[in-house]
């Protein structure tokens, strides 16, 4: 076990408190899921082309997110202004980035429990409709678990006005650092961190951790490989950094700045976390997080947040400093528990 996960009891809701964090759904937008084995709930959200409905297994009882992704000749037309055929593409994108996650045994990423169809008939609906796209009626459908948005809890968090200590801030960080470590010593660029894409999960062990999710648009890039396929649109503008922020057409990236963009977004988070919620400039000085639990840790948070992308951190260099303060804190000692 992490040497760190101890502090998160007390951080992260627990038993009934995490059951009444739970999105329920809005009751009054239901899909009609009986011919998957699923009963809707209600409606937890929506995307560009997506919508996550809060579902009941009938079979097993659990309960579940499941993501409807629909592709039809509007989108091209719509505010989603995207071809069918890349839509069906992001859609693939996740499940396979899922899967290799899963496989390498990643921890703090989203599974996916289920899909349907498979994923040789969604490869046929992208040929289908980069050559046909004003065919309509195809969709992908993935179940995952449901959790708690990262969004809540940061609220939750923010309304206490509790000040926490060096360990308990590296303990929060370090539940989101080390598995995009782990994503990117696998080779994934994840493109869109944000709270909206992080989830607060029960594990089979009763552990609640953090889980990164939504990986539509994340893109597996080999150690020399240049990404030509970042745009603009493949971000939310207030965690992105401002280089990326300035690209008009398709920038090409090294795998190593790709992976700065994330860590970015990150400090983004962070910077959030200990400010109450006070989104940093993009520009020009940038004070403090005024609740940050000492000058080391507001100083690391401000090199993440650094507008000269080669001065932002790897994230090992990172998840070391965080070990460190950790360790200053008296909370860890070296080593794994």
């Amino acid at each position: 076990m992490s040497a760190y996960v101890h502090y998160l009891t007390a951080l992260y809701p627990q038993g009934r408190h995490y059951a009444a964090l739970l999105p329920k759904g809005d009751a009054k937008c239901k899909q009609n899921l009986s011919a998957y084995g699923l009963k809707c709930l209600g409606l937890l959200g929506e995307g560009s082309f997506s919508r996550v409905y809060h579902v009941k297994d009938k079979k097993t009882r659990q309960l579940l997110a499941c993501k409807v992704a629909r592709f039809y000749p509007g989108m091209m037309f719509g505010r989603e202004r995207q071809h069918p055929a890349e839509a069906a593409q992001c859609a693939l994108q996740e499940i396979l980035i899922a899967k290799e996650l899963t496989k390498k045994h990643v921890h703090g990423t989203m599974p996916i429990l289920r899909y349907t169809p498979h994923e040789a008939v969604i490869r046929k609906y992208v040929r289908l409709l980069r050559f046909f796209p004003f065919h309509s009626g195809y969709s992908v459908l993935t179940l995952m678990p449901v959790g708690i948005p990262y969004q809540t809890f940061m609220e939750e968090l923010f309304h206490s006005g509790r000040r926490l200590t060096n360990a308990q801030g590296a303990a929060l960080l370090l539940d989101l650092c080390e598995p995009l470590q782990h994503m990117q010593q696998a080779g994934i660029c994840h493109r869109d961190i944000k709270p909206q894409n992080i989830m607060l999960l029960r594990l089979p062990n009763g552990q609640v951790r953090a889980a990164i999710t939504d990986f539509n648009i994340s893109k597996p890039l080999g150690q020399d490989e240049i990404d030509t396929s970042f745009t603009l649109h493949n971000c939310t503008p207030r965690y992105a950094h401002p280089d990326h922020l300035r690209t008009q057409a398709y920038a090409r990236l090294s795998r190593t700045t790709a992976q700065r963009y994330d860590i970015y977004s990150l400090g983004v988070i962070a910077y959030m976390l200990f400010s109450f919620g006070d989104v940093p400039p993009k520009h020009g000085h940038i004070p403090p997080p005024r609740n940050a639990p000492s000058p080391q840790f507001s100083s690391l948070i401000l090199r993440m947040l650094s507008e000269d992308i080669d001065r932002v951190p790897e994230c090992s260099q990172v998840v070391s400093e965080l070990y460190r303060l950790l360790g200053s804190s008296g909370g860890w000692k070296g080593g794994r528990y």
